[in-house]
């Protein structure tokens, strides 16, 4: 099979997604779409998700040179409801890091023993989280060692300012952050101390008891979630 056989046709795959997204402004708006929303869709349209179909059509590639053919990916019925689904997030966003972090996940997907459900929940996680989220989900598992015995989270700070991926969190987001991916079990938070406001650790119910947790600790939920979306 030659390799620009199976390249999408990206315009009309492109007037799809379009005629998508002006549907679904239709619905918001009660079937009236005003002029700033018909002026924006179609740069949207031209400069991020023809980029988009760019990526996919390099994903399937890669997976063509691993010896996996077209036709088993368009009767793979898991990979297609995955490739909805990414093709539906990556049209939402101008976001090239949820972009890649999307691909990541579609070409992961066929050596991973994960369920289907779970493959889907960690492609919808991918646009629920922002960037910063899930940059410091990534530097928590990067760092799991040197920060699991710091109880000061400021800290842990220092330990992730070696890392270039901190550039991109907010200082002043750290907290809020940490509550959220806590909320998700993607981590687990002992006790641990913010700029003198002791935060008490989040309640485990194992056996009606609360479990004692490390200070900042990924869960094997996060774990497997950063095993999904990222492709080393």
């Amino acid at each position: 099979m030659e390799k620009e056989d199976i390249k999408p046709p990206k315009k009309e795959l492109s007037n799809h997604i379009h005629e998508y997204i002006n549907g679904c402004a239709k619905t918001i708006t009660g079937g009236f779409i005003n002029p700033l929303i018909d002026f924006a869709l179609p740069s949207f349209h031209q400069k991020r998700f023809e980029r988009w179909c760019e990526n996919i059509y390099k994903a399937i590639i890669i997976l063509e040179e691993n010896k996996i053919s077209r036709e088993n990916l368009i009767a793979n019925e898991e990979f297609i409801s995955l490739l909805k689904e990414s093709v539906s997030i990556a049209s939402k966003t101008h976001q090239d890091e949820k972009h890649q972090l999307l691909k990541n996940a579609l070409l992961n997907n066929f050596d991973s023993n994960l369920t289907f459900d779970s493959k889907l929940i960690f492609t919808r996680l991918v646009e629920s989280l922002t960037i910063p989220h899930l940059y410091f989900l990534r530097l928590i598992d990067r760092y799991a060692n040197e920060i699991k015995d710091q109880k000061v989270f400021s800290e842990v700070k220092e330990i992730f300012k070696k890392d270039s991926l901190s550039v991109i969190i907010p200082d002043n987001s750290y907290r809020m952050i940490l509550n959220d991916l806590e909320k998700l079990n993607l981590i687990a938070v002992g006790e641990i101390v913010f700029e003198n406001i002791v935060r008490k650790p989040g309640k485990l119910l194992i056996g009606g008891e609360d479990k004692e947790l490390p200070y900042i600790t990924i869960t094997s939920f996060g774990t497997d979630f950063i095993g999904y979306i990222v492709r080393d």
